[in-house]
């Protein structure tokens, strides 16, 4: 919380919970000697009260402390991190306390830190219970397995405080008492599972084929490995950090970071040595050499000082020398889809491409790996039209339909399987009821009797504000798409690359011909540009040119590693495929 890079430095709102308000006015007097103010709720403020704590909270603070009757009728989606101090003896408690945050309206990533005792006996039981209660969640999808899970430890061991005494008790025992609970929530989890899975609608028959070409479509669109070692390279030089070449410029080096950046990623320390040393080609990765990936502290660090750096700046036109087969005016926009709930979805980059003949084109973000900038870039004066922007729209409006058509599906199983859970805990409770009435002797039961009855309409209330949260999620739309900026490409000459788009065509048919289905074109300027199999399922990926002598580059070479193998060159002259050739690593086959 505290730290240079901690949660009060980022701006971010904490909301914590405690089980007693002794402990929440204790937590309050250690706080303040950090901050200046603290919001808090407790079960005596009244309405007014707490709606005063709240927009204490959201303009005025950073840190409000709740208990759990206070937490009750609140709602704080502005805030996206919650701490348990302590665990309530009941953990449908939890589901409560995360609904705080975690309900219609949130827009972040919701993070919730449960605090446990360490090398105690009852924190041995609390963190197992805590663990699997996560795999459970993982697994159903749901915030919900808090409340069963509540209903059944009640029902197996009175309540958590009486599991906790008898680990604590019986010393000799605690593996019996874990092992005793992990069965007993264990077989609540397959149950839960097995609910879920009769309430699924009829799936779609396993096809392998599609699977494998999904997977092949991710192998070609996804950004070389080596670009994260060139962008990370070249910012950090910009922030004046010296970074070495070793082997050829293959293995970056880096003796030293300044201090401001060293504390600015606690995760580095992990990295700790005399250098940090790291590659973006596979054959160099080693114990000593990270390959640098999306993951990696030294990325995160450069991503981190970019986008510092850019959100100083706007992007506008600019003329620039590329290694493109044409003249070509791109325009790169951004585009959002979220859902009801106001949560993105999907974002993506769309770049498309304005030939000279007007024809617009879609290119694959690949083309920005594919050649080379050189440094003679000139800004032009932005004209307001946005050339693309009827192309942006019917490609976002293509985006936007796959997303829904997907989440469709998945919102209707989860649908049907909240409709079923909340029906079985429904039933558990009126049977329970009705045994309690029956043998409610003297009014002994009474408590008991009131209690499930609450418990009812509770289930009634929860039931629809989880509804509700599904009907919002199945709203897709889509944001407005944004420009981010325009490139006049003049090329260089050097590229031997065509236009996919031209012979898509003369491709389809020459695979046909050839005994070859399932043809696939990707956009423009891709890693590849087709792909097709053959009835036995035999892959081939396809790179066009109009070179009989061309070769892919080496950084070409290196994203084509994993298909290398079943890479074809296809010769284009006249429209007319006139050469095919296998590659294997850098030797032609012909």
């Amino acid at each position: 919380m505290f730290g240079t890079n901690g949660l009060l430095q980022q701006n971010e709102k904490i909301l914590i919970f405690t089980e007693s308000t002794d402990t929440l006015n204790y937590l309050e007097r250690k706080l303040l000697e950090h901050v200046p103010k603290i919001a808090k709720i407790v079960g005596s403020f009244s309405m007014d009260e707490r709606r005063r704590q709240v927009e204490l909270f959201r303009n005025e603070c950073q840190i409000m402390l709740a208990t759990d009757a206070g937490g009750e009728s609140i709602n704080l989606q502005f805030c996206n991190q919650m701490i348990n101090y302590d665990i309530p003896w009941n953990p449908n408690k939890l589901e409560q306390r995360m609904g705080r945050i975690h309900r219609i309206g949130q827009k972040n990533e919701v993070f919730v830190f449960n605090l446990v005792a360490q090398n105690t006996r009852e924190g041995s039981v609390m963190i197992r219970l805590l663990e699997k209660m996560e795999h459970m969640k993982e697994d159903l999808g749901s915030d919900l397995v808090y409340d069963f899970i509540g209903e059944v430890l009640e029902d197996k061991f009175d309540s958590l405080a009486d599991l906790m005494q008898e680990a604590i008790l019986n010393r000799e025992r605690l593996d019996d008492v874990i092992a005793n609970m992990e069965k007993t929530l264990s077989e609540e989890h397959q149950k839960l599972l097995k609910l879920m899975q009769e309430e699924r609608m009829v799936e779609d028959p396993l096809n392998l084929s599609i699977l494998k070409r999904e997977q092949n479509d991710l192998t070609v669109k996804r950004i070389p490995i080596r670009a994260y070692t060139d962008l990370a390279t070249y910012i950090l030089e910009k922030k004046k950090v010296r970074v070495y070449d070793t082997n050829d410029g293959k293995v970056k080096r880096i003796e030293r970071l300044p201090k401001f950046i060293r504390d600015s990623l606690p995760e580095l320390a992990r990295y700790q040595g005399e250098s940090y040393r790291f590659t973006g080609i596979r054959e160099y990765e080693s114990e000593e050499v990270a390959l640098l990936n999306s993951d990696h502290p030294i990325f995160k660090l450069s991503m981190d000082l970019m986008k510092k750096e850019n959100e100083k700046r706007s992007w506008g036109r600019y003329l620039v020398t590329y290694d493109v087969p044409e003249p070509l005016m791109v325009e790169v926009y951004n585009i959002s889809i979220v859902d009801g709930t106001g949560k993105e979805l999907e974002n993506h980059f769309i770049h498309l491409a304005k030939r000279e003949n007007g024809e617009i084109i879609a290119l694959d973000p690949y083309w920005l790996f594919a050649g080379h900038f050189y440094e003679n870039v000139i800004e032009l004066s932005d004209h307001a039209s946005n050339e693309c922007m009827g192309n942006v729209l019917k490609h976002s409006s293509l985006i936007r339909d796959q997303v829904q058509a997907n989440r469709q599906k998945q919102l209707d199983k989860l649908l049907a399987f909240l409709e079923k859970s909340f029906n079985e805990q429904y039933r558990n409770t009126l049977e329970k009821l009705e045994k309690y009435q029956q043998e409610n002797i003297d009014n002994r039961n009474s408590a008991l009797i009131n209690q499930m009855n609450a418990h009812l309409i509770d289930l009634d209330m929860k039931k629809e504000e989880r509804l509700n949260i599904i009907r919002c999620q199945k709203n897709i739309s889509m944001k407005p798409p944004k420009k981010i900026l325009s490139l006049q490409l003049a090329p260089t000459g050097r590229s031997k690359r065509v236009m996919t788009i031209d012979y898509k065509d003369v491709v389809e048919k020459y695979e046909k011909a050839n005994g070859r289905i399932n043809i696939k074109m990707f956009d423009c300027l891709a890693l590849v540009d087709f792909y097709s199999e053959r009835f036995n399922g035999e892959e081939r990926y396809i790179i066009l040119t109009n070179d009989p002598n061309y070769m892919p580059s080496e950084e070409h070479l290196e994203d084509l590693e994993d298909i290398l193998k079943k890479v074809y060159i296809y010769v284009v002259q006249d429209c007319e495929i006139i050469e095919e050739r296998a590659m294997k690593k850098e030797i032609f086959v012909f």
